[in-house]
């Protein structure tokens, strides 16, 4: 294996340890005005996306391409982690832009699956380039040994065809999310399917836009195509899942924010989408049904901006959580993210309205002493600047500026009893009215490390909790050279969350830098990343216990500091003489690329990545600013746009069940409000006439709203 190159990123930053020799709250920090972009994985996505169309319209065909050396070393001396060699994909778009559950497992079958695409060695490559299939790999002794390649979760031609698209230039399995379904009580993995759904290209907007899924058995070996379907977008644009997992009833659930990715531009619209996947035994098929959740979106001066989403549920499968990192400046002052969530409690038939959940303060009078202590954990409330540098400092001192947090990224379980668990990873975004973000361009301050926090919710009335339970040094590094080539990307904790199949134990994992093991020669640099786990147990509703302290598992293994794009499933495998084992792999990328297609990605298993013996020290979480819930949605108005797309000049078509004084505003795609009026429209269908002519080319948003009925368009002006 190749040892994995990470160089320096295109960005200053804050100078100074973030933790040596410093109680929390009392660091010393170098005075710098340097900040970090906040890219979001959908830009990244969509940046590579076009990248590797450029590349494959170039190129051709992708390129067969020999597999990456191993490199010796020693084993760790408390861990035994080994190293299973999966074989190689065309390029990393099943790992890149914080890429998550592609991996899962059946803990009663001891099964684990790796959906990917497809790779050099993958079957059916005379019909394409391997990137569109969808693929994927099983192991039924807990990861032990695999079998590789036994056939395509779908193939592209079925859909390339249905959707107009030529097989040679479309790009179907991108960044796909998998599991295993096993039938209630089954214990034969011949009757377990493994199901994968991956965005693909649509032709109603020339982009992303519609879901490819398929599913097969599990342990049949063959080359034939499975059951497959594509979901066309039409007026909701599906973009690209967050999370997937199976829930208790046996349901498969995939979460994403409704976005429209056409164009140049990425604009979040009012929704969450939540697909439910159900198996239909009649027809030997999955029934899929989406449910659109209200997110706030009209509020404020500026829309809401969604970072990502995690969707999961409780072992009984009922309860279930959705999470959601937003930004809305109705709900927090800050521009920043911000934890949202929502539950259901009979299996994801129907869900709360949303929860924001704040670990800033909104404005200074809201002193809290339990959101003091939990910020006192990290770099403190309240900051002052002198000429020695960056100190503590106290509420009310002079020339105090308040701390603010991002939240970076995030990752969700359910308990046993019914908790949801989200690992939170928080960073510096601002002090105070001293160093601030604009809206719509997120900044965090990596400098200052981050902080991994256990937020946790039960009752929606009532106030969630937090707890600190791990650090990184460095949260953000750099694969190939970032500062002059666009195929480079950026490698982050991607912190994430597995229980045990009962929900009695919870493992938290994220990826960074060992500074003692490998010393940074520039700060903030997460150049060479292992993984870090912390475990908590659940006794009883509410009722926390850890081991003592975060454990770099990969620390001494033959690749140590190299853990790139690592991944894990959300349940975790039942070890034989007790315990829980974490289910996750890792990738091998060669480095500087000429372009992304190909860009030959080997995938390894990680096997052996066992919970803590000892997990007996007691968790006090901190409450946190969490009483505030979203307003329930509002009836829907029956309300279409014609024609859209458009040269400017469109009529609003509008069902009104009773007259009255509508309220009319038009928006553009980050959110500023271009106008806002009343007009009186009479009952009956009515025709409401819009002129864009003097607008840009761009997209738009209409939203009509009266007697407590509201709709909002999307408008696209050619």
């Amino acid at each position: 294996m190749k040892k994995l190159l990470f160089c320096g990123i295109a960005m200053a930053v804050c100078l100074g340890d973030a933790f040596a020799g410093n109680a929390p709250g009392k660091r010393l920090k170098s005075i710098s005005n340097n900040k970090t972009k906040f890219e979001s994985s959908r830009e990244v996505m969509l940046k590579y996306a076009k990248l590797e169309d450029e590349a494959h319209r170039k190129n051709g065909k992708a390129t067969k391409f020999e597999a990456p050396l191993k490199r010796g070393g020693s084993t760790n001396s408390t861990q035994s982690v080994s190293f299973i060699d999966l074989g190689d994909l065309i390029n990393p778009f099943s790992v890149v832009a914080q890429g998550r559950n592609y991996v899962s497992v059946a803990p009663s079958l001891n099964a684990v699956a790796l959906i990917r695409r497809g790779g050099s060695l993958d079957p059916g490559l005379s019909n394409n380039s391997p990137g569109n299939k969808l693929m994927y790999d099983y192991s039924l002794d807990g990861g032990n040994s695999w079998t590789l390649r036994p056939g395509r979760l779908y193939n592209d031609l079925n859909y390339t065809s249905w959707l107009g698209y030529d097989a040679t230039n479309n790009f179907g399995a991108r960044y796909p999310q998998g599991v295993i379904w096993n039938p209630a009580g089954n214990t034969d993995p011949a009757n377990a399917m493994v199901f994968g759904a991956a965005a693909v290209l649509d032709g109603t907007n020339g982009t992303w836009g519609a879901v490819g899924r398929g599913w097969k058995s599990l342990t049949s070996v063959t080359t034939s195509d499975s059951p497959e379907a594509v979901w066309r977008s039409e007026d909701v644009l599906h973009y690209i899942g967050d999370a997937m997992e199976v829930n208790g009833n046996g349901d498969i659930f995939y979460s994403s924010p409704e976005v429209d990715a056409s164009g140049s531009a990425i604009a979040f619209t009012d929704k969450i989408c939540v697909f439910k996947f159900a198996y239909n035994s009649a027809t030997g098929r999955f029934d899929s049904t989406l449910t659109l959740l209200p997110f706030p979106n009209e509020p404020g001066d500026y829309a809401t901006y969604v970072g990502n989403t995690a969707i999961s549920f409780a072992p009984t499968g009922n309860v279930g959580y959705l999470a959601a990192s937003a930004y809305n400046i109705s709900y927090d002052s800050l521009v920043t993210l911000t934890l949202y969530v929502s539950k259901t409690i009979d299996g994801g038939t129907s869900w709360s309205d949303f929860k924001v959940i704040r670990l800033n303060y909104k404005n200074d009078y809201e002193f809290s002493e339990d959101i003091d202590a939990i910020r006192e954990q990290m770099l403190g409330n309240y900051v002052r600047f002198t000429e020695d540098g960056l100190f503590s400092a106290q509420r009310g001192e002079e020339y105090a500026h308040r701390v603010d947090y991002f939240l970076k990224d995030m990752d969700l379980t359910v308990d046993q009893f019914g908790y949801a668990h989200v690992l939170a990873q928080y960073c510096v975004t601002s002090f105070g009215d001293t160093i601030t973000n604009d809206p719509g361009n997120f900044v965090f301050y990596p400098g200052y490390g981050s902080w991994m926090v256990d937020v946790t919710v039960d009752d929606m009335s009532a106030p969630a909790k937090g707890e600190v339970i791990g650090t990184t040094d460095n949260i953000r590094g750099c694969f190939g050279d970032c500062s002059s080539t666009e195929t480079s990307f950026t490698e982050d904790s991607r912190p994430q969350v597995a229980r045990s199949a009962d929900g009695s134990t919870i493992s938290f994992v994220w990826f960074a830098t060992d500074e003692e093991a490998h010393p940074q020669a520039t700060d903030d640099f997460n150049s060479n990343p292992d993984m870090w786990v912390r475990t908590i147990k659940t006794p009883s509703a509410g009722v926390f216990l850890a081991n003592d302290e975060q454990r770099n598992m990969t620390k001494g293994t033959d690749y140590d500091g190299q853990i790139i794009c690592g991944s894990i499933a959300p349940v975790m495998l039942n070890r034989p003489a007790g315990g829980f084992e974490v289910a996750s792999t890792a990738v091998s990328l060669a480095p500087n690329p000429t372009s992304t297609s190909p860009w030959p990605t080997q995938f390894f298993y990680m096997k052996g990545v066992t919970t803590s013996d000892t997990i007996e020290t007691p968790l006090s979480p901190k409450i946190l600013k969490s009483s505030s819930v979203l307003p329930g949605s509002v009836s829907k108005l029956a309300m279409s746009m014609v024609p859209n797309p458009n040269k400017g000049k469109f009529i609003a078509q509008i069902s009104v069940k009773e007259s009255g004084n509508a309220h009319i505003m038009v928006v553009n795609h980050i959110g500023q409000i271009l106008a806002d009026y009343s007009q009186m429209l009479p009952q009956g269908d009515v025709k409401v006439p819009f002129d864009f002519s003097a607008m840009q080319s761009g997209i738009y948003f209409v939203k009509i709203s009266i007697n407590g009925q509201s709709a909002s368009q999307r408008i696209v002006k050619n």
